[in-house]
């Protein structure tokens, strides 16, 4: 039982997303169906130092958005019980996401956003199956937007024959700063929902001239240290911006581990 538990565990914690609003501000892709750059493509490629690979697709079409992400964590040996079994099975985990979704203008300055996600994900040599749905919404004037989302909202999900679990839910509320050459924002995560498992995401980006942008995002958990709940405290991101491409860099560096992620966007004005 233990084992299936931990199990469950790994699986519900790979479907999480990555936070802060970095990459939003950057012109990529977030975590609000409300807030979703349009008439854009954006490719993304992540390569993790633990054997961790991700793709990202995403394409949006005036108030709709379709995005697809597969991740690896490589090879696994799947053994008895027995320390010293010999015979073992291979395993390939991954996850499989698919997020189909769209936001509606009310009067101007208040977008409304819902999406559903469908995933797969294996672990061991079991295949988990599920989908779940997505809310959020988006308030701008003049210089500033402030947003909000809940992700995975769904029943429980497990094996056939075995307990069922919600996924965990996730909820943010931030606001963004925005003029010619600045962009500023603050993001509280609410990890399950939970006001004592909340992560506060700061973020600056610096816009040089037409081309080049800088930006920072620190993440500070509610006793203000690192690596504990937060994996990835500190991301970095270069963009470049050639005519109607983006092409992006982002850097997230961990705490106590040497799990540094790389990551490589394209993006396209469409």
């Amino acid at each position: 039982m233990s084992t299936l538990l931990f199990i469950l565990f790994s699986a519900f914690s790979f479907l999480k997303t990555d936070n802060g609003l970095i990459q939003q501000n950057m012109g990529f892709f977030g975590n609000n169906p409300g807030h979703i750059r349009e008439n854009s493509l954006v490719v993304m490629g992540r390569l993790g130092t633990l054997d961790t690979k991700e793709t990202v697709f995403a394409l949006s079409m005036r108030h709709a958005f379709f995005k697809a992400m597969y991740r690896s964590f490589g090879s696994i040996e799947v053994r008895s019980d027995i320390p010293d079994d010999e015979h073992y099975a291979s395993s390939y985990p991954y996850l499989f996401n698919i997020e189909l979704g769209g936001n509606t203008t009310l009067n101007g300055k208040t977008k409304l956003g819902a999406s559903i996600t469908l995933f797969e994900q294996r672990i061991m040599t079991d295949n988990l199956r599920g989908h779940a749905f997505n809310i959020g919404g988006l308030y701008a004037i003049k210089s500033f937007k402030f947003g909000g989302f809940v992700r995975n909202l769904s029943g429980k999900v497990g094996y056939d024959g075995f307990e069922r679990y919600p996924l965990p839910k996730e909820g943010g509320l931030y606001g963004i700063y925005q003029d010619a050459l600045n962009t500023a924002s603050i993001e509280l995560l609410l990890d399950d929902l939970k006001f004592e498992n909340r992560v506060m995401y700061f973020s600056y980006i610096r816009r040089f001239k037409k081309v080049l942008s800088i930006g920072t995002e620190l993440a500070l958990e509610k006793d203000l240290s690192f690596g504990y709940t937060v994996k990835y405290p500190l991301n970095l991101m270069l963009k470049l911006n050639l005519n109607k491409y983006n092409i992006g860099l982002s850097v997230m560096i961990p705490k106590g581990s040497m799990d540094i992620k790389n990551s490589l966007y394209l993006g396209v004005d469409l």
